[in-house]
């Protein structure tokens, strides 16, 4: 069937990489994404004040895309403006899609973002390990149908970070906004039954932070669109500032734009503990200064450990002990569960390539926490290899840094599954032909 496979020498590919959080989108062959913006979509309806050029309307005269005329509004510049009425919504859940008309919306700006028409370019998808069937051939029939790409390709996104480390074989351990998984891969293909995840990762610790300035801190958390003026104070003291009059905002607006708040105190506060919590060690040392956009600041000690430390020890801080079924496993003990539940044969495979990517890898402190719970957990005499970029980018876009060096090899193209392939043998194709 060598008429429907899709090759050649020189395939522009796209590369998408569609993250729970955030959205990774650019051309096969180059070294970062192009485009890099919030998954989050802004939803407005259609009697909305708000009719201006800047919202995308999805809809067309083939096909009815939201019964309620909804537009949409995406990007990180375009969110930051607060619209009356708008609601802020992800069409992705812990990586899958569980909102199909948002995530068409989600394509369809990706592609305008990029200027490019789907007609004219192959495309490379990143999808999660733990994808089902389903969505995989609703995936395929959404491009192939709606938007008519003339080939695609579903690859997970574990296999694609261990290519863009140069291996073929590693245990992947991803940080992500839902989830913290390990995952192994070897020879280029995940080991489904072996894979270890739980809900300890970005947005747990967003959320822990959020609770902790609020409840404990007694802090209001002002996002930035409320704020026309402000005046500085001294450490500790109330914030002075005077609050812009909006009206006709949303929850879902507001808490979004509250948590962005808090994801910036995130990447300069929080560290992890090089070893195992011990409160009054941690409290000697310095504190850190840190200001928050209404002008209020302060110093934070002991809680910049208490968050990550969660991490390695969900329970830490927990009031009340868990039955033992009940609890939740350490980023280290995933990593121990997975390896030990592959076959022993390729442990030292697996060992010498300890991949790490994902955000909330990249909190101050972690490789070295995890080099040492790892050498607690394991024999002595265990070697193995931690690989983690000191690039916060390069851990970061990881996946579609593989999916970028994949579509652009030569020795690839026959492997796409073409338009053609998918007319005459429907969308069931995309398990035989993508199982990476």
């Amino acid at each position: 069937m060598s008429g429907a496979t899709y090759g050649g020498d020189e395939v522009n590919a796209l590369v998408f990489d569609f993250g729970t959080s955030t959205t990774k989108a650019g051309f096969a062959g180059e070294d970062v994404p192009k485009a890099v913006f919030p998954t989050m979509l802004g939803c407005i309806p259609d009697n909305s004040s708000n009719n201006n050029a800047d919202t995308m309307d999805t809809s067309d005269d083939n096909q009815q895309n939201i019964a309620n005329k909804t537009k949409y509004v995406s990007g990180s510049t375009k969110l930051a403006f607060p619209r009356p009425g708008m609601e802020l919504k992800s069409p992705l859940k812990d990586g899958l899609v569980h909102d199909w008309d948002l995530f068409e919306a989600l394509v369809e700006h990706t592609y305008e973002h990029l200027n490019t028409d789907p007609k004219q370019h192959p495309l490379m998808r990143s999808e999660c390990p733990w994808n089902t069937k389903e969505l995989r051939v609703k995936e395929a029939e959404l491009m192939f149908e709606k938007f008519d790409v003339p080939a695609l390709f579903l690859c997970k996104s574990a296999v694609l970070t261990t290519f863009a480390c140069g291996r073929s074989t590693a245990l992947v351990v991803d940080g992500g906004a839902g989830s913290m998984s390990v995952t192994p891969v070897y020879d280029g293909f995940v080991l489904y039954n072996n894979i270890k995840r739980n809900n300890t990762a970005g947005d747990f610790l967003t959320d822990y932070y959020r609770n902790h300035l609020e409840t404990k801190k007694k802090l209001d958390i002002v996002p930035i669109y409320k704020i026309k003026s402000k005046s500085a104070v001294g450490e500790g003291e109330p914030a002075k500032y005077i609050a812009k009059k909006l009206e006709g905002i949303t929850h879902s607006y507001d808490s979004y734009m509250k948590n962005q708040v808090v994801c910036d105190f995130q990447k300069m506060v929080p560290r992890m503990s090089d070893r195992a919590y011990q409160e009054e060690t941690l409290t000697s040392l310095p504190t850190t200064p840190y200001e928050f956009p209404n002008g209020y600041n302060d110093s934070f000690g002991i809680e910049r450990y208490q968050g990550p430390e969660q991490l390695f020890n969900p329970h830490r801080f927990d009031k009340e002990p868990k039955p033992q079924q009940d609890k939740t496993l350490g980023v280290h003990e995933l990593v121990k569960e997975s390896l030990m539940s592959c076959d022993v044969d390729i442990h030292n495979n697996l060992w010498n390539s300890i991949i790490l990517c994902g955000g909330a890898t990249l909190t101050s402190g972690f490789v070295e926490r995890l080099d040492a719970e790892l050498r607690m957990t394991f024999a002595p005499h265990t070697k193995f290899k931690i690989v983690a970029s000191n690039v916060n980018s390069e851990r970061t876009f990881a996946p579609w840094v593989g999916g970028s060096i994949l579509a652009s090899l030569g020795s690839f193209q026959q492997m796409w599954v073409s338009k053609q392939e998918y007319d005459e043998i429907g969308p069931n194709v995309i398990h035989d032909k993508c199982k990476m």
